[in-house]
């Protein structure tokens, strides 16, 4: 078949009956990226088709349908196909994230596929960098920290972007940054072999160049790290693989003035060795963290509005009065933000220390699941254990049901139970349960698509799905029978599950008191077998209570977990701060007033002692006007 010259779709063109083709933003070895719009509503998106020229092309005909161009590229074809809209199904998973492009809808056509996404307007940090120069460090942090948090919750989800670089960073105007560009992207948890990705000179790591590589988080520590090198310096970081050969590149600090502590950083994140780079891009924001000590925009407001916010991060700094000083305050503020917060602290006793030291560190793992990097506490002492978590996270939850349903479940397998009219589980000995072990799943992920609720009925709902292996299948292909399935989850979990009606697909949901109102509404759907409803359910704000579910079902470590005492403590206000222990006594609100604090601080300095509590007293003074605190 005869292909015409340009492979490019023509303006104009009409996708899926509403998206029509504007010019071409970008395009690269995978993939044709157009701007757009949805003549439905108006919106302006960017589009993105999948596109191969290496063995793809466009009939001469003007349809715009896509030809392959060897007979033996259908098999490939197929597979990378496959992986274009995997990206669509990853992104989505993150929509909520302001700091990853949001995906609106991906379709087949033209014997292809295409992405439409948000149209993210601003410039690539290589464009703005080329156009405005090399970034001031401290500015560059402040913009770039979302989106370093963005990428700790995806290395969580367990997926690795693969091409990080500041051609696939956008600038907005008003400093944020979105990643886009996941076609690289790979799920560590899924089976599939790796494929091709594009490589871009300078952000790539040397294990990158070998096919049979094994992505980890430290691949995108790499392109993160040479991003920042880009950023700082103007300068391309040299290729891997020259570095290899002979690694002359000079460091972040041997061309700009940075701190000491961000040019060791960006040198370390940039290892050749995988062993010796950073591991974690959490890794990389304890560094920032401790030379730029930051508080959102977003997390200054929430904190202003809390009516004892100013009264109880204050009252800590009495702290100081024991000479603990601003040093101490900036390797510490997960703390100080958590006295700005309304906390609730439960506390975990083992009858061993042994027990304790192998259960301690499982339970923190699902707890910052739970909630995220910097929104907790937690320590460990001997054979006890505390965590301290904002109220807002708990979901209207008690302390204790958190703990029972998310935190420890007292039996990690899923028992399913069909349900009676009434949605009451069926216990009869001519309706055994299923218990589904971690042996039978072959794939569990947090989604946001919708999910059936009935024969023809849906809900948007953030919820875990379950892909059930071979042996899964069939133990539960008599109970997954029927499509839509409304089944029972053993009490231990916390959870009720809807069944695909393929026979190995489950979408387990968690009840919560925050949206119960329309959890029951899907469960009437169910019930009633109402047809053709689309149930909008919006996602609760606070902890991730999906991520920590799903961080126990998966755990191997169940048998050490349980401890053998958890209760809910009460935290109580004391008149005199008297430790040097952060959080140990703070000051009763009821004996301040206003927004004025007194703070003690120690007389009996000697003469050099005086000039460095002098240089202490500004450093932290500069750290609370952070939270807009004048001293």
């Amino acid at each position: 078949m005869e292909v015409q010259r340009n492979h490019q779709l023509k303006q104009g063109t009409i996708l899926d009956g509403r998206y029509e083709i504007g010019p071409v933003l970008g395009e690269g070895g995978f993939g044709i990226t157009y701007g757009g719009t949805n003549r439905i509503t108006g919106e302006t998106v960017a589009i993105k088709e999948f596109f191969c020229r290496d063995y793809m092309d466009r009939d001469i005909r003007g349809t715009g349908r896509t030809v392959l161009t060897a007979d033996t590229a259908e098999k490939r074809f197929n597979s990378e196909r496959r992986r274009f809209l995997k990206e669509a199904r990853i992104i989505k998973d993150f929509s909520k994230e302001p700091s990853i492009v949001t995906v609106l809808d991906y379709f087949e056509e033209n014997e292809t596929a295409y992405i439409v996404m948000e149209y993210v307007e601003g410039d690539t940090l290589q464009h703005y960098v080329e156009a405005n120069g090399k970034y001031d460090p401290e500015v560059l942090f402040d913009e770039l920290r979302p989106l370093m948090h963005a990428l700790v919750r995806l290395h969580h989800a367990g997926i690795v972007h693969r091409d990080i670089s500041p051609d696939n960073i956008i600038r907005r105007e008003d400093g944020s940054l979105v990643l886009v560009d996941f076609g690289s992207a790979k799920n560590l948890s899924s089976n599939t072999k790796t494929t091709a990705v594009m490589l871009k000179d300078g952000y790539a790591p040397p294990e990158q160049y070998s096919a049979d590589n094994t992505p980890t988080p430290a691949i995108d520590v790499y392109g993160l790290s040479a991003t920042i090198y880009y950023c700082l310096t103007g300068t391309r970081p040299v290729d891997a693989t020259q570095r290899v050969l002979f690694d002359d590149m000079k460091t972040v600090a041997e061309r700009v003035a940075v701190p000491d502590a961000i040019s060791v950083m960006t040198a370390r994140g940039m290892e050749l060795m995988p062993q010796k780079r950073y591991q974690s891009v959490e890794d990389l924001l304890a560094v920032v963290d401790e030379v730029y000590p930051y508080l959102s925009p977003e997390e200054k407001a929430r904190i202003r509005k809390k009516k004892r916010s100013i009264i109880l991060s204050v009252a800590a700094v009495l702290v100081l009065a024991a000479g603990i000083g601003a040093a101490h305050i900036a390797t510490n503020i997960v703390h100080y933000r958590m006295m700005m917060s309304d906390t609730v602290v439960t506390h975990f006793s083992w009858e061993t220390e042994k027990r304790a030291d192998r259960s301690a560190p499982v339970i923190e793992k699902r707890i910052n699941a739970f909630a995220g990097d910097d929104n907790y506490i937690f320590r460990q002492d001997g054979k006890e254990a505390t965590v301290e978590l904002p109220v807002e996270l708990l979901h209207g939850m008690t302390p204790d049901d958190f703990v029972r349903n998310y935190i420890i479940p007292m039996n990690k397998n899923l028992i399913l139970y069909l349900t009676d009219e009434n949605g009451e589980p069926v216990y009869d000995k001519d309706a055994e349960a299923v218990t589904i072990e971690r042996t039978d799943i072959e794939d569990i992920q947090t989604g946001s698509e919708a999910i059936p609720v009935g024969a023809s009925s849906e809900a948007e709902i953030k919820h875990i799905e379950i892909v059930l292996n071979e042996t899964g299948a069939e133990k539960t292909h008599e109970l997954l029978a029927e499509r839509g399935t409304l089944l029972h989850v053993s009490e231990e979990i916390g959870a009720e599950a809807f069944s695909k009606g393929d026979g190995k697909t489950l979408y387990l949901l968690t009840r919560n008191a925050a949206d119960a109102d329309q959890y029951d509404d899907m469960i009437q759907c169910a019930l009633e077998k109402r047809e053709g409803e689309k149930l909008a359910v919006e996602e609760t704000e606070g902890g991730d209570i999906y991520e920590a579910l799903k961080t126990s079902i998966l755990d191997d470590d169940e048998k050490y977990v349980e401890p053998d005492e958890y209760t809910e403590l009460d935290i109580g206000w004391e008149t005199v701060a008297k430790s040097n222990q952060p959080g140990a006594y703070q000051c009763d609100p009821e004996k301040l007033s206003g927004e004025t604090i007194v703070v003690g601080f120690r007389t009996d300095y000697t003469q050099e002692e005086r000039a460095d509590w002098t240089r202490m007293e500004i450093e932290f003074n500069k750290r609370m006007q952070v939270v807009d605190i004048d001293m």
